[in-house]
């Protein structure tokens, strides 16, 4: 088929709708209304507390290792720490594939709710855990509803967003997990397990109160043949002219059809999941899932210098800011650019970060000690301009409607598994090798990844889905 679609050609998918010429130049450029902005500030308060999540073991292990503040009759071990960290990503190994499931019959809306109505129940749940076992059923429960937040919600938002700001509002799903994460660092240490737990369960309890007012996908009502709705859903989420978005919008989805078998039968299919497959997993790869949930662990070693409660502020601050600049830029510089310093970032980062673990085993540091937080900073700068928002912006762009949840949720399952080996045995690896070997393997993780990036990963800036398609068809 040739790459140039022939819009004439295409008239008879919409000979159930009445529409307008398509409109002028000048009206072309599609912007977003406030009906659009509203329905992504609801679907982000989700996605903070799922932030949180990432986060919650950071100031509350401290606490269950002791006596003082814990809820629980005696202090945890390592092992039963490393499995209230883990349980999390186990469950979202798990979680990916069930919001898959509930999405092929009841359509986007009824998933989100399906997500977020456990997640609440699952802090209010831990707020009052008094038994070790219910900590690692509830943070696994927790984990089916990070799962489907990662498959679905960068999905939802690139399918409602328009061409032109689908960068900015893919990278604010990762700015909302930022600010989960900066905000547990900031009041967990303050507070006790039930009160920074009940905390994360109110911005779910206003979402659950909003959710009615959110819309349909019209990607979705397009590819279930109900082009009337999904013409009027696009009008509402729209403050200027919609003809040419919604002619290729039913184009894409009469052209995309098949099933999840198609991904690994068609090239550019297999070539879209591989793409996605790589980069997602370079961010559990590339150390971020270790450091956001033993950052005080990590850096006692900084005591001398700055206090452990202290060091993850710092971070947690430094990780929304940049996530936050990184939105305000991919729509101009574009993914591949922002990617490419990412990685080589982070590198460098923890080549600094295993330098000074390596030599701290046979030299007196205290005069540099502070060159962890500042490798750390770094790697967390690095990590949040590209490698922490840019693949999921990619994850919502560059699947076709037919298979773009099953391959989100085997791919994010993979993520999961890697996230939960990470979490699992590295506490182990640091009280029996010391901090230099992971670091090592995480340098090594990202130049791997910089090489894949550089030759791999082509543009999506300013391309309809339409046009992703086909550049994915020709190359």
């Amino acid at each position: 088929m040739s790459s140039k679609v022939n819009y004439e050609n295409k008239n008879n998918i919409l000979e159930d709708v009445i529409y307008r010429p398509i409109s002028t130049n000048k009206q072309e450029k599609n912007g977003s209304s406030l009906y659009f902005y509203v329905t992504v500030f609801i679907v982000l308060l989700v996605t903070f507390s799922g932030g949180a999540s990432f986060t919650w073991t950071s100031p509350v292990l401290p606490k269950l290792e002791t006596k003082n503040q814990n809820p629980l009759s005696e202090p945890i071990t390592t092992s039963q720490g490393s499995l209230i960290t883990g349980m999390l990503s186990l469950g979202g190994v798990f979680g990916t594939f069930i919001a898959g499931w509930l999405l092929d019959r009841f359509g986007r809306k009824i998933t989100l709710l399906s997500i977020a109505l456990p997640f609440f129940c699952t802090f209010v749940a831990l707020a009052f855990a008094r038994y070790v076992e219910v900590f690692y059923v509830v943070r696994f429960i927790q984990g089916l509803s990070i799962g489907g937040i990662f498959s679905f919600v960068p999905i939802y938002l690139g399918e409602i967003s328009d061409k032109n700001n689908r960068g900015m509002i893919g990278c604010l799903f990762m700015v909302s997990i930022s600010c989960g994460v900066l905000s547990s660092y900031v009041i967990g240490p303050h507070l006790s397990v039930k009160t920074f737990s009940l905390f994360y369960s109110v911005p779910l309890l206003v979402f659950l109160v909003l959710y009615k007012v959110l819309p349909e996908s019209p990607l979705y009502l397009a590819t279930i043949g109900d082009k009337v709705k999904a013409k009027r859903m696009l009008m509402k989420l729209r403050s200027k002219n919609i003809e040419k978005e919604f002619i290729e919008t039913c184009i894409f989805c009469e052209e995309n059809t098949g099933s999840f078998k198609d991904v690994f039968k068609t090239k550019s299919l297999r070539r879209a999941f591989f793409i996605i497959a790589v980069i997602i997993n370079l961010q559990n790869l590339s150390g971020i899932t270790v450091i956001l949930a033993y950052t005080q662990s990590i850096f006692k070693v900084t005591d001398k210098y700055m206090s452990p409660s202290i060091t993850p502020i710092i971070l947690g601050l430094n990780k929304a800011v940049f996530t936050i600049i990184s939105s305000s830029v991919v729509d101009r510089f574009g993914r591949k650019i922002l990617l490419i310093i990412s990685i080589s970032t982070c590198c460098v980062s923890h080549i600094l970060l295993a330098t000074f673990f390596t030599l701290q085993n046979h030299y007196s540091l205290s005069h540099i000690s502070w060159l962890p937080i500042v490798g750390l900073l770094s790697y967390i700068t690095g990590y949040s301009l590209g490698l922490s928002p840019i693949p999921y912006v990619l994850l919502g762009e560059i699947f076709p409607t037919n298979v773009k949840f099953p391959a989100s949720s085997l791919i994010n399952c993979f993520s999961f598994i890697s996230g939960f080996v990470t979490v699992f045995v590295f506490p182990f690896m640091m009280n029996s090798i010391g901090l230099a070997a992971p670091f090592w393997l995480f340098a090594v993780v990202c130049l791997l990844g910089l090489v894949f990036i550089s030759f791999y990963v082509f543009e999506t800036k300013g391309l309809s889905f339409l046009e992703i398609s086909e550049v994915l068809k020709e190359n």
